[in-house]
């Protein structure tokens, strides 16, 4: 009986140790994995901003060449 219950103490110590282990490695990685995807979202949305004003200056300047091809156009034919 006395040698069952140190096998049993021991067995307990055993698996108590390796699961906290287990739980603070997991804790652990969760918590670097949170820190990475907050990185990428900061990144991304920098990166979707810069892209977003890069487009508006584009269109911007293609609709001011589209007006000034109208415009030229009217007045090419209303001369006519």
């Amino acid at each position: 009986m006395k040698k069952f219950f140190i096998i049993s103490v021991i067995v307990s110590t055993i698996v108590t140790s390796l699961s906290a282990d287990f739980f603070s490695s997991m804790f652990h990685d969760m918590r670097e994995a949170a820190k990475d995807v907050r990185i990428n979202a900061k990144d991304t949305m920098k990166s979707v901003s810069r892209n977003s004003r890069d487009v508006t200056k584009t269109v911007s300047k293609d609709t001011k060449k589209s007006v000034k091809t109208v415009t030229d156009d009217e007045k090419s034919d209303k001369t006519k």
